[in-house]
């Protein structure tokens, strides 16, 4: 387990007060898919502490692509554009499926790395869209690489997990 010191402390709520006070939130990007519609969107949530969860702010229904499994670890190598959020700080709740509007649940799929609604999925048995074809059981996870708002970085790379509405992740 590993302890902040009271200078990093201090400068995250210093940040905080900031963000605050100017209205700039703290933000980060998320690929996102219909299993049903097999068509992409991207998400981006904000907040405006660390005591705050991220919060979906919004939706971006314009398909630029998803990125290649190349694509993403290269933005993983360019740390200034990644960020590592654990999945307890992220309201996953506050998105719906942009084509379908499922609200059942989210789950990372392995293959293809991308959020899939749970319009295709039962319980733990998840299936991608077609495009994708994975089928498998979900198993939990811990957290989320994502792209900086703003970035060209298209990341969500993790171990899949459903993700149920205000419940976080699923066990």
């Amino acid at each position: 387990m590993s302890h902040k010191s009271e200078l990093v402390i201090s400068r995250e709520q210093q940040l905080a007060r900031l963000r605050e006070t100017t209205g700039t939130p703290e933000r980060f990007v998320l690929d996102f898919a219909c299993a049903r519609h097999d068509r992409a969107f991207r998400v981006t949530f904000a907040r405006f502490s660390p005591a705050q969860r991220f919060r979906c702010e919004s939706v971006d229904k314009a398909e630029s692509g998803q990125a290649t499994t190349i694509e993403r670890l290269q933005g993983l190598l360019r740390p200034a554009e990644a960020l590592r959020v654990r999945t307890e700080d992220v309201d996953i709740s506050t998105v719906s499926c942009a084509w379908c509007a499922a609200a059942s649940g989210w789950t990372l799929c392995a293959k293809c790395k991308t959020l899939i609604c749970g319009a295709r999925s039962s319980g733990r048995s998840f299936t991608c869209r077609d495009s994708c074809g994975a089928h498998f059981q979900t198993a939990p996870l811990d957290a989320l690489d994502a792209a900086r708002s703003g970035s060209s970085a298209q990341l969500a790379i993790g171990r899949s997990q459903k993700l149920l509405p205000g419940k976080g992740p699923r066990k």
